[in-house]
Parts: C-alpha cells; sequence; structure tokens
C-alpha cells in the first residue's frame, strides 16, 4: 500500500477525534464505520483487550518532531486538550494515543464506558427498566458471557477494560463504575477540573432532572444523587480524583 501523505493526515486524524467525540461513537463497528467514511483503514484489536491499533505509512516531513507537534495541536483544538501523562484524548468511548516514529504513525485506541452512556443508562435505570435487559441494552454486560460468580458479579466485557462491574443478587442490581477527570460531555471544554464536574453534574441534570437534595448538592456538602422508588444513581468524587458512579436497586 502506498504511503499516505502527511498533510492529507493532518487534516483526517483531527477530524476522525472530533467526530468520535461529538458523534458519541462507541464500539468497534461504529468506529470502523467512520474510519471508512473518513478514507481511512479499519482498526485492528488485539485479541481479548479493549484496545485497538491503526497503523499509518506516511511520507516523512522534513522536521518530523515540528510536524507531531503541529498535528497533536491541530487535535486539541477539535477535541480537547491532551490529557496524563501518556497525552491522550479523551473522546468518551475511546481514549486516543498518538506514536510517530521513522515515517510511520500508530493510533491507538482504548474502549471506555463514556460519560454519554452514563447518561443514558442512568435515564432508563431510573425509568425502571427491566434490571437483566438493562444491563445488555447498555453494554454493562456480554450476553454471550452472561455468567456470575458465586457472589452474583458477571465478568466485564472483553471489550471494555475500565468498565463498570455489574452484579445481580437476589433479583436486585448493583452497577458501580468510574470516569476519569477529563471526562466531558461531547463539545464542552471546562476551564478547571472542579468545573468538569459541574459540567458532568449539569449534563445528568439535563435528563434526570435535579439531583435530590438540590441546595446541599450546590454547596457541596452532598454528592448528587437521583432516587425512583427503590433505585437510586448517585455521583462521589471531585476536582482532579475520578468520579465515582453507582447504580443501586434496594
Amino acid at each position: 500500500m502506498a504511503p499516505h501523505d502527511f498533510d492529507v493526515l493532518a487534516t483526517q486524524i483531527p477530524k476522525l477525534a472530533q467526530r468520535i467525540w461529538l458523534d458519541e461513537i462507541v464500539g468497534e463497528p461504529a468506529l470502523n464505520a467512520l474510519l471508512d467514511e473518513l478514507g481511512l483503514p479499519q482498526i485492528e484489536y488485539f485479541d481479548g483487550t479493549a484496545y485497538g491499533s491503526l497503523e499509518l505509512k506516511f511520507g516523512e516531513p522534513a522536521d518530523p518532531s515540528a510536524a507531531e507537534r503541529k498535528l497533536r495541536a491541530a487535535i486539541s483544538k477539535l477535541a480537547g486538550k491532551a490529557a496524563g501523562s501518556e497525552k491522550y484524548w479523551d473522546l468518551g468511548g475511546y481514549q486516543l494515543t498518538l506514536r510517530m516514529y521513522d515515517g510511520s504513525m500508530r493510533l491507538t485506541f482504548q474502549s471506555h464506558y463514556s460519560l454519554p452512556e452514563y447518561r443514558a443508562a442512568a435515564r432508563d435505570w431510573l425509568a425502571g427498566a427491566d434490571s437483566m435487559e438493562w444491563m445488555v441494552a447498555h453494554r454493562l454486560i456480554d450476553p454471550a458471557n452472561a455468567e456470575q460468580n458465586e457472589r452474583g458479579f458477571f465478568e466485564k466485557p472483553e471489550w471494555g477494560m475500565g468498565w463498570p462491574l455489574a452484579r445481580l443478587h437476589e433479583g436486585k442490581a448493583r452497577v458501580t463504575g468510574s470516569l476519569n477527570p477529563s471526562a466531558n460531555p461531547p463539545g464542552v471544554r471546562p476551564a478547571s477540573a472542579a468545573a468538569g464536574v459541574t459540567n458532568a453534574i449539569d449534563y445528568f441534570s439535563e435528563v434526570l432532572g435535579a439531583p435530590d437534595d438540590a441546595e446541599r448538592v450546590a454547596r457541596g456538602a452532598a454528592p448528587p444523587a437521583w432516587t425512583r422508588g427503590n433505585r437510586s444513581f448517585s455521583c462521589t468524587g471531585t476536582g482532579a480524583r475520578a468520579l465515582s458512579l453507582t447504580f443501586i436497586e434496594r
């Protein structure tokens, strides 16, 4: 296969990152469909993991280091600032990392349970969806491998490393998960980590309504939680710490 034109990739890759983020792309079929639309090769997943990669060869620019800096800046302009020591872009359903070396570019995609997915799951959970059907519909468990251990816990799907942990015991469900501080609503770029948490809570409230005891939540005196009958959804964590999310059926 002929090498790619680096200038073309420098336009395609930032658009790819932006589309994953704004269009809430999750799952291998949806990602590969987007890659095809943008004229890029299909992603290859490592067996039994949540990681996939895309290897692209290109005609090396005169100044590779400057070209990489320019590409990274272009991705950050469209998809938000890179985070963490690995300098990844949190695109919701995927964390994207980039490595350039010797005329090649490797894009690595790590699958994550996204903020939009948590919001959709919370909406249906509080609306009273059947517990087992709800876990399958929201990709919390793999129906092809829905075995439970002696304590009622399901194995995490192989497509999700940092996936929520689901349990069904005596007919009642409990799911716990987390979101990195870098997780933001699609298109939203917070000015600080604290603002990011506020944005996430506001994002949940758009579809769930005001949290329980909204006045105390606004003062930071209580974590946000939403309750409907014997079910609840709650969030704990502030600032640079991960946001913990819990679904409980009592």
